[in-house]
């Protein structure tokens, strides 16, 4: 298994110098561990790099895509997989708290990137405080959802487990097209129903398709 010299050990650059100083071949380095012995970690960290342009084409791999690079097998697949949701949810968790929601649009862009290319429906709860900033959110369901088995019960445990004011629906259709469909405006409607007797906002109901999306509120569909 090849090994590094000193001088170009990740490891102890970032004890010295501290992460910020590190590239993102070293990072990835870093979280890589080992080579083959051919390649160094480092080597390893910069194919991949290449062959995604960047970290965020990296978190859209598969699993099995990442493992067609020589020397990155299922487990190191796993955790590169798991550190970049690591990072996408601190990024969101520490956004969350100040980021105030002001119209559909903006609640759409927010999410645009995380959801406009998943190739699996995501049904998600958006909870917010009387500022309209958000508190939390959780996909709720995953898969192909059926709307007569998502239940508005759920959808409010997990509002008034956040202390919700308000809470904003949303989920994704993979096909691209953002076009609601009856069993959504059914749901939705079912939803503002309970909302309304726990005296909890639903703002709206966002539907994302490919860099598109449609609100159920301005639509005036509930």
């Amino acid at each position: 298994m090849m090994k590094l010299l000193a001088c170009e050990m990740p490891y102890e650059k970032l004890d010295k110098y501290g992460a910020a100083h590190l590239t993102d071949v070293e990072l990835l380095a870093i979280l890589l561990r080992t080579g083959t012995r051919e390649k160094s970690p480092l080597d390893l960290a910069r194919e991949l790099l290449e062959m995604a342009y960047g970290f965020r084409a990296i978190e859209k791999l598969s699993i099995a895509e990442l493992q067609t690079i020589k020397g990155i097998g299922k487990v190191k697949a796993i955790q590169i997989k798991a550190i970049l949701e690591i990072a996408k949810r601190y990024h969101r968790e520490a956004g969350n708290i100040r980021y105030q929601i002001q119209s559909p649009s903006e609640i759409a862009e927010y999410y645009m990137e995380e959801m406009c290319e998943l190739t699996q429906e995501h049904f998600k709860v958006i909870v917010l405080n009387t500022k309209n900033e958000i508190m939390a959110d959780r996909d709720l369901f995953i898969g192909t959802v059926n709307r007569s088995l998502v239940s508005p019960r759920e959808v409010f445990e997990y509002a008034l487990k956040n202390s919700a004011v308000a809470v904003i629906l949303m989920h994704n259709h993979p096909s691209g097209d953002p076009e609601p469909s009856s069993e959504d405006v059914l749901l939705t409607r079912r939803c503002a129903e309970v909302a309304k007797l726990m005296d909890i906002d639903l703002l709206d109901h966002i539907v994302i398709g490919k860099h598109k999306f449609v609100s159920l509120k301005q639509r005036q569909l509930f």
